[in-house]
């Protein structure tokens, strides 16, 4: 039995989502059982706030980006004690951060953004942004998405003119909560959501 699900992805002239035609996915699965999709990469998509703290402005990260992951760098422990022939390990932290290369657009925001930073060598608070992780796949209702919200710094690494490095590290623990996309607008909310 087939079913019809949207996707949303970004344009390659713009940075604002818009919703595709339909498209028809496959079931893998007997009746009464829970249906497994594949999810593709462009169902999770990151936000860089490039407006202020007051004024926030979301724009999707994509465009001259062909690869980008989250690293989470998990900082570990073990202890192995008298009576143990194998060690106990315990994850204490987390340092997640993401290693882009991105190739160079004009008038595109994200560069714009980023190529700022790198121009005025931004520190300290100027270097400072946040991300917003949605996780697409995980649908609420139309238009609405699982999301999480983090502090983050910019931190640039290279620059080639058709090509610019840095990472965006994460700081402090992430703001679970989910998005309203209207119109190529995307506002974060905290907490559940509710219908």
């Amino acid at each position: 039995m087939a079913t019809k699900a949207k996707t949303v992805e970004e344009t390659p002239n713009e940075n604002d989502i818009n919703l595709l035609n339909e498209e028809s996915e496959e079931s893998t699965m007997p009746n009464n059982e829970v249906e497994i999709k594949k999810i593709k990469r462009s169902a999770y998509a990151s936000f860089l706030n490039v407006g202020t703290k007051t004024t926030k402005s979301f724009k999707r990260m994509g465009q001259g980006i062909s690869e980008m992951n989250l690293e989470y760098n998990a900082e570990e422990e073990s202890e192995k004690y008298i009576h143990q022939d194998s060690a106990t390990h315990m994850i204490t932290g987390y340092a997640p951060a993401s290693d882009v290369e991105q190739k160079c657009y004009k008038n595109e925001d994200i560069f714009e953004y980023i190529d700022a930073k790198r121009r005025t060598r931004a520190v300290e608070s100027d270097a400072e942004t946040e991300v917003l992780d949605v996780f697409m796949y995980d649908k609420k209702a139309e238009g609405i998405y699982g999301a999480e919200l983090n502090d983050a710094i910019i931190v640039i690494s290279s620059f080639s003119g058709d090509s610019i490095g840095y990472a965006v590290k994460r700081n402090g623990d992430p703001v679970q909560g989910y998005v309203t996309i209207t119109d190529g607008n995307v506002t974060f909310t905290k907490g559940e959501y509710s219908a």
